[in-house]
């Protein structure tokens, strides 16, 4: 069965649109042979954008929508939760870091305070639920003095595991 490397090999290609996580060096051959549009690749290690058409969003300008929606219901301590690191990889993925780089600055923008204790990184030890949810527990996050009046999360995989968790604890969201 070949590839999806060798499924290229001779045959007539109108153009290719990358979506997943082929190396660079990959789709750079396909872009001297093919028109290539990558979805959501991000900066190469060295900084560099790919040479091929590329779409993306932008992660900064998604956070402010999410802070300007938030604040704008009358939210003041808004907590965002993350899980920076890729699987495998001590590097934080370039996404997770735009998006709460993007959350701090768009609380700062409108005076919110920025709190460690409300920036929840975790690892992807592959058990989401349960870390997510030690996590938040073990800090008082969700409870108590000072407890945030609002979650942001990095993604919607973390967003849909936490409302499943928080429902098996009785909590209401």
């Amino acid at each position: 069965r070949p590839g999806r490397t060798e499924l290229l090999g001779d045959d007539p290609a109108w153009g290719i649109i990358e979506a997943a996580r082929v190396p660079a060096s990959i789709v750079a051959r396909w872009a001297r042979r093919f028109p290539v549009v990558s979805v959501n690749r991000t900066l190469d290690p060295h900084g560099a954008y790919p040479t091929w058409d590329r779409v993306s969003v932008d992660n900064g300008v998604g956070m402010e929508l999410v802070v300007e929606h938030l604040a704008g219901l009358g939210h003041r301590r808004i907590a965002f939760v993350s899980c920076q690191s890729e699987p495998r990889s001590a590097q934080p993925h370039p996404h997770f870091v735009e998006r709460v780089d993007g959350f701090c600055q768009a609380l700062r923008r409108r005076g919110l305070p920025v709190e460690q204790r409300l920036l929840v990184d975790f690892d992807d030890t592959g058990s989401w639920d349960t870390a997510l949810m030690n996590q938040l527990i073990s800090r008082r996050l969700l409870r108590g003095p000072g407890a945030p009046t609002a979650l942001c999360f990095a993604n919607d995989l973390l967003a849909l595991r936490f409302a499943a968790y928080a429902r098996h604890l009785g909590l209401s969201i």
